[in-house]
């Protein structure tokens, strides 16, 4: 806005002012990574390669806060993309108040992968064995890891296929803490690395939501200098002469 109170244009990129793009970027950004935990999560339940038994059985509440943050993170990139589309101010602030549920359960997915990795990871995994996992749940593990029991066949094993009190396989407490160890290491070191891309993209949002709607939306009637009008209203202005004429985008058509 000018100093005579005129609302000046912004000027647009490809048909979007500056602040639209940041908005669109960020919503694309929080999009890109929200969808692929999401698929990652689904091939997890779905059986999708070869270690989602693992993941699905051993990891439960952390793949449930994967699936509820990645899920929520692409709910809210959607909305923030809408509102851009629309120009519509509402769903905008929708997607800004989201963002920092996001943020909560991203940090909650770092936090349960990393305190697995300090909390005598071996003792957890025996615990789980010995009183959590049932005797389906035994067998998928031994199945997929090819071992026997947990420390060795008489350990809490499941007696089935090749899998025997005289058998010779060895138990599966060294291949399921090698495997845990690589799992839990890779989810909290992407997600600490995104904490600072998602706060990014909080920032962004916060700088940029309102200058990327337009002044009506915020219930102020834009003054449009439009070459028609001979005589334009200028607000704060006291010359008697001119005819005090008031054109707005929400009243096309009136004078008053």
């Amino acid at each position: 806005m000018d100093d005579s109170g005129i609302i000046a244009k912004p000027k647009s990129y490809l048909g979007l002012t500056l602040s639209r793009w940041a908005i669109l970027l960020s919503s694309c950004t929080l999009f890109s990574y929200g969808f692929i935990f999401l698929i990652g999560s689904l091939s997890s339940y779905a059986n999708g390669y070869s270690k989602a038994t693992i993941v699905t059985i051993v990891n439960k509440n952390l793949l449930s806060a994967i699936f509820c943050a990645s899920f929520l993170c692409v709910v809210t990139a959607v909305i923030g993309i809408f509102a851009v589309q629309r120009k519509d101010r509402h769903f905008l602030a929708c997607h800004t108040v989201l963002l920092w549920p996001c943020l909560a359960l991203l940090t909650t997915v770092a936090y349960l992968a990393y305190r697995e990795t300090t909390w005598d990871l071996k003792t957890q995994l025996g615990m789980q064995w010995r009183y959590d996992f049932t005797p389906d749940e035994h067998y998928a593990l031994q199945e997929n890891l090819h071992c026997c029991g947990f420390e060795n066949s008489s350990d809490h094993a499941r007696y089935k296929s090749g899998c025997s009190q005289e058998s010779l396989l060895q138990g599966c407490h060294e291949k399921l803490y090698t495997f845990e160890s690589y799992f839990l290491v890779k989810v909290y070191s992407i997600c600490f690395g995104l904490i600072p891309v998602h706060m990014l993209v909080i920032v962004m949002a916060l700088i940029y939501a309102r200058p990327s709607m337009p002044g009506r939306y915020y219930g102020k009637p834009a003054v449009i200098r439009s070459p028609s009008l001979k005589n334009e209203y200028i607000p704060h202005s006291h010359d008697a002469s001119t005819k005090p004429i008031h054109h707005c985008l929400a009243c096309e058509n009136w004078t008053f």
